[in-house]
Parts: structure tokens; C-alpha cells; sequence
């Protein structure tokens, strides 16, 4: 092992070739999905324009979807240089799932202000209002994508796509797809960084990480997070990740 000795911690900082290999494909894995999921925002766009905005508002969402495997296997590549075993196989099944995406794509919303004070330093709290934000956000998009495609039966009449999705549902998802894949854009320039250096990755979390977890209040992890920027360019040879 090749064991550095930065800030006072010990430094393995070598990564596998095994994992390189897998980040590798992960990263080209991303960049189909990426092409897909604008190719699906373009499409929406063509059937919105044409004034079909159930079927545009479905595309958007089934675009959203696959944001959120960009995400996922995003935290799945760093987990692995950072020395997880990860089973890639279970994770990609889990993905084929609308429901595990849909929470996936939640956190990427903002917790209300009263959320947010409450949560404020209460792990416990943070906890809970992140779970209440992951169910709504499933409801709300699994019922506008079914309502999208099928005919509705509110328990006295029958509503058509037409009936129960507008234009309104369809500029509001325009509008969330085209924010999620400019995230997912600077996630696969991410993903591009850790396929090109990945042992500067690994030596950045084995100083920071533990550090990080243990954080015991929100103030000690911002400044975790602020130590671990400034260590970055010369863990990685890069400015910002």
C-alpha cells in the first residue's frame, strides 16, 4: 500500500484497477443516459410545440427518471473509490423502478422554510422531513405521468389525458427537466474528473471523510466541506470539482 502521511492522517490513496475499470464504465454508462434523457427533452419539446401536452408532459418525466440514475450511479462510482463494495447488478434493478428514481430525484428539491428551521442542526428532524419530501414528490409526478397517458376514474366520473393534464403540468416539467439535466450535465463532469484522477478522489476522502461524517452540527460540516475545496486542487491537480 502506498501510505502518505497528510495533515496527520494516513493516506492509502491508491485505487484498484478493478474499480478504475468500473467508474470507467459507469462514467460511459452516464454519458448514453445523459444522451438519452436530452434526446426525450427534445421530443417533449416537438409534441408541446404541437400543442400535444399530455404526452409532452410524460416525456419530461420519463426524462427526469433518467436524471436520476445519473445521480445514483454517481454516488455509486465515488463509493467505490472510496473503498465501498457495491453490487452494480442489485443497484441497476433498483433503477429500473419509478419510485426509487422519484425519491432519488426528490432531494434535489428544496425543503420548505419551516422544514428547513426545523431541521436546522437536528439530524433526527432532517431525517423526517426528508422522507415526508421524497413521498409527496412520488405522488405529485407518478400522478401527473399516469394522469398523462391514461384515462382517470376520480371514484364518480372518468376524465380523459386531455381532461387532467395541460399546458400548465407540461411547462411546469418542461421547466423541472431542463434544471435536472443541467445538474446531471455537471455530475457527468464530475464522473469525467474521477475517471481521470481517481487516487487524487481517494486521498481527498480518506483525510476529509471521516471528518465529514462526524460532523456534530451544520456549522462544523460547512467548515469540513470549506477545508476540503481548499485541499482539492492539490489532491486532484484541479480547481473546483
Amino acid at each position: 500500500m502506498n501510505i502518505e502521511i497528510i495533515g496527520g492522517y494516513a493516506v492509502d490513496g491508491v485505487v484498484s484497477s478493478d474499480v478504475k475499470d468500473k467508474i470507467s464504465r459507469i462514467r460511459d454508462g452516464c454519458k448514453l443516459i445523459l444522451d438519452n434523457a436530452s434526446s426525450l427533452y427534445d421530443e417533449a419539446q416537438i409534441l408541446g410545440q404541437a400543442g400535444a401536452f399530455q404526452r409532452c408532459t410524460f416525456l419530461h418525466l420519463i426524462s427526469i427518471e433518467e436524471c436520476a440514475k445519473i445521480d445514483s450511479l454517481g454516488a455509486a462510482a465515488k463509493g467505490l473509490i472510496i473503498g465501498f463494495d457495491l453490487d452494480l447488478d442489485r443497484l441497476h434493478k433498483n433503477l429500473t423502478r419509478h419510485e426509487i428514481k422519484n425519491h432519488i430525484n426528490s432531494w434535489n428539491f428544496p425543503f420548505t422554510a419551516e422544514e428547513a428551521d426545523h431541521s436546522a442542526g437536528d439530524r433526527d428532524a432532517a431525517r423526517v422531513a426528508a422522507n415526508k419530501l421524497k413521498g409527496e414528490y412520488h405522488k405529485l409526478v407518478n400522478g401527473i405521468k399516469n394522469n398523462s397517458l391514461y384515462v382517470d376514474f376520480d371514484g364518480v366520473e372518468y376524465r380523459r389525458p386531455l381532461e387532467s393534464v395541460g399546458e400548465s403540468a407540461a411547462l411546469w416539467c418542461r421547466d423541472v427537466n431542463g434544471e435536472f439535466l443541467r445538474r446531471s450535465e455537471l455530475f457527468l463532469r464530475l464522473l469525467d474528473r474521477m475517471v481521470e484522477v481517481p487516487d487524487g478522489y481517494k486521498r481527498l476522502w480518506d483525510v476529509w471523510g471521516g471528518r465529514i461524517v462526524g460532523s456534530k452540527d451544520g456549522e462544523e460540516l460547512r467548515g469540513h466541506l470549506s477545508a476540503m475545496q481548499g485541499d482539492y486542487a492539490s489532491f486532484t491537480g484541479q480547481a473546483s470539482p
